[in-house]
């Protein structure tokens, strides 16, 4: 396998085929595995070392993985136990290495065009200079033949689908803006959506999908801290939000708002405040409970009592 072609034609692929950037770094993490093997038709690896490969999470990863496979990209199988899974990147470069082998019947005119041109490439480029020659000649209207060669354009499949794919992330891109400017109106608003936002938006969909990149958005704009409200007067932006990693940590809550404990925290028991204090060396209390303790110490330290009247002398005092 040439790893210079097949990144070339990797990246020919992408031009086709709309994915994340957490599919493109897997990918590539794969190939750099594949690679110290020296090509191994199969190969294993496990989880923990693709995160540190390619800085992804267990879950993206799977979900790249799968993206990967039913993209025709590799193929893999999970064994059993802890045993790491197998992996088998199918290479574009098949096709080109198969004709560069010996032909075994020798051809009798020699090639003037290379065979990875496709036939119908070079049939539609023989049409379209006898289009030109004839319309140079006056044989036929010039808006005929610019109806006729937009017609082939439209007919190509591969850019009709490319073409949807990119109406549909513009959509999703535009419900995220706006989501992110009715629900964060304290931040500052997104004036251009580039090329790297337009990556960010697309990344975090599909690692979450659109309804949970929404929700993070309703959770920043209720966070006081990300709205300004914190010792350095900073906030934050859209573009901080999409971020990988504050993208998590807003999504855990680690920026929501603290609940504010209001008035005295005073404890109570059964209605009275439980205070102490000192008058007279005596302590000062007032409910029904500590009224019947203090009784009854004075009563075990009364030294004066008549026994024949059965009166006894208590001194209490009590605070109201």
């Amino acid at each position: 396998m040439n790893y210079i072609k097949e990144i070339n034609s990797f990246y020919d692929w992408l031009e086709t085929n709309s994915v994340s950037d957490s599919v493109i770094t897997l990918w590539h993490g794969l190939m750099h595995i594949n690679n110290k093997t020296g090509w191994k038709l199969e190969f294993t690896v496990a989880i923990s070392t693709l995160q540190v490969k390619t800085g992804l999470s267990s879950a993206s990863i799977k979900r790249a993985r799968n993206v990967l496979s039913q993209l025709g990209r590799i193929k893999w199988k999970q064994r059993n136990g802890n045993l790491s899974s197998v992996y088998e990147i199918i290479p574009f470069a098949d096709h080109s290495e198969l004709q560069n082998e010996p032909q075994t019947v020798p051809q009798s005119v020699p090639q003037t065009v290379p065979q990875s041109v496709p036939i119908n490439k070079l049939n539609e480029t023989k049409q379209n200079s006898i289009l030109l020659k004839k319309e140079s000649k006056g044989e036929i209207p010039k808006n005929e033949n610019s109806e006729e060669l937009s017609q082939e354009e439209n007919s190509d499949p591969l850019n009709t689908g490319s073409e949807e794919k990119e109406k549909s992330s513009a959509k999703k891109e535009k419900e995220i803006i706006d989501h992110f400017h009715e629900n964060c109106n304290r931040l500052p608003k997104v004036q251009i959506i580039n090329q790297q936002r337009k990556k960010s938006i697309n990344a975090r969909i599909n690692d979450y999908g659109i309804e949970k990149v929404k929700e993070v958005i309703e959770i920043a704009g209720k966070s006081n801290f990300l709205s300004g409200e914190n010792k350095a007067a900073w906030s934050a932006d859209f573009d901080w939000i999409m971020k990988p990693t504050n993208f998590v940590k807003v999504l855990e809550g680690n920026y929501n708002n603290k609940e504010q404990n209001n008035g005295n925290n005073q404890s109570t028991n059964n209605g009275f405040s439980n205070q102490a204090g000192n008058s007279k060396g005596s302590s000062q209390v007032s409910g029904k409970t500590s009224f019947n303790q203090i009784l009854a110490r004075k009563l075990a330290e009364q030294n004066t009592a008549d026994s024949e009247s059965g009166n006894i002398t208590i001194d209490v005092e009590v605070v109201k």
